[in-house]
Parts: structure tokens; sequence; C-alpha cells
């Protein structure tokens, strides 16, 4: 996308319309961001976690603080879920701008070139290495070059194409650099994303094991 597009549109986008812009363009912009359907699991793991660190009724204060009947939730550090409103939608679109920014992410805003039959953009006739020089000038403009003395058509023609060459090589190098930020960040949500998941899996299993020590703990009864 263009980066006058984001802009215009920016005041009508939704959080799920961010989020899905994020997960397609590998931003990170919006990794905070908690949707309601997932802050049952957050919770659960956030409590896994502080259990090594903090008193029960600490635990409990931070619960109480978390407002429920919210669509979504900044998650802000261990048990700290604020809920977000649409006013603060605003403040995300700003991070995503920033970030695009830093990264060099946005579409290029010049006319996209025509296109073929094949669906292949076709090169700028005018910087053809096998192009006449005769037929890409004016006679009138040949005339002039030669006249002035200071370059052949030749030479023009070929510092022309010089440029061209330099110009292509920077987008091609910026685009790499665009999917390699990409890949990174897709790495570390899926990082990220495991170790949720094995902290979740621990929780079970502590739940479990604490559950077991509770019933070998208590006496059978008779009658």
């Amino acid at each position: 996308m263009k980066r006058s597009e984001f802009v215009a549109d920016s005041d009508g986008y939704t959080w799920e319309d961010l989020l899905s812009f994020c997960s397609d363009e590998g931003l990170c912009a919006m990794e905070d961001v908690v949707r309601a359907d997932d802050l049952d699991s957050e919770i659960c793991s956030d409590i896994s976690d502080a259990t090594s660190s903090k008193f029960w009724h600490e635990i409990s204060d931070y619960l109480n603080d978390i407002e429920p009947g919210f669509d979504y939730y900044t998650h802000d550090g261990l048990l700290c879920f604020t809920y977000l409103s649409d006013s603060d939608i605003e403040d995300y679109v700003d991070k995503i701008i920033r970030e695009m920014d830093q990264y060099d992410q946005w579409d290029d805003e010049e006319e996209d070139e025509e296109e073929t039959e094949d669906g292949y953009a076709e090169e700028d006739e005018d910087f053809d290495e096998e192009e006449d020089p005769e037929e890409v000038l004016t006679p009138e403009e040949v005339t002039l070059i030669e006249a002035a003395g200071v370059f052949s058509v030749d030479e023009l023609i070929r510092s022309q194409q010089d440029t061209m060459m330099v110009i292509r090589g920077e987008a091609e190098e910026a685009q790499i650099k665009r999917e390699e930020h990409r890949a990174a960040v897709r790495a570390s949500l899926e990082e990220m994303a495991q170790m949720r998941k094995a902290q979740k899996d621990r929780a079970v299993e502590m739940e479990d094991l604490e559950t077991e020590q509770w019933c070998a703990s208590k006496e059978p009864l008779y009658f």
C-alpha cells in the first residue's frame, strides 16, 4: 500500500483492519494489542509467570484492576491489561506509519508502469540498450546536442542508461531490506507464540500437579 492511500483512509480504520494490516506487513506496532477472545489465555499465562515472584493477594489486586466487557486490550506488562476504545485507534495508526517509514515498506508513490498481456511491466523504451539513439531523440535534439560539442548522442544515451540502472538497483536493494525486516518480525512473532504456548502448557501441568498433591495429602475417609 502507498503511504498516501493509508493516510487518506486512516479515519475509517477499525481495530481488525489495523491488526490485519500489521500481520500482512510483518509489523510490531500492535504486538501489545490483545483481542477479548484471547484475554483469558493471556491472563492465565501471566498468572503462571507471576506465581514465582508475587504473593496471591498481589495477583488478586492486578486481576481486580482488569475491566471486563471490552473488545480489545493492551498488554502493558505482567498482569497489566488496559481496555482500548475507538479513540485509541489514531495512536496506533501513527505507530504503524512510523514503523513503515522507518523500514521504508510503503509502495512507491509513482504511477504503476503499464503492464503487458503477460503481466510484466514494460521496460522504458527510452533506455533500452539496443535502442537506436537517433530514434530516442528528435532530429532537432540530436542537432542541438552535437552542435554543443559537450556529449555525443551515444554518450548521452549511455549516461541515461547508467542512471536508470542505479535507480533500479537502489529500488531492488530497498525491497530486499523490506523483505528481510518482514521475515525477522514474523520469526519473532512465531517465537513469542511458541513461548506463550509453552507457558500455558506449563501452567496446566502445574495445576494438575497441585491437584494431585492436594489429593494425596488428604487421608481417605472410612465409613
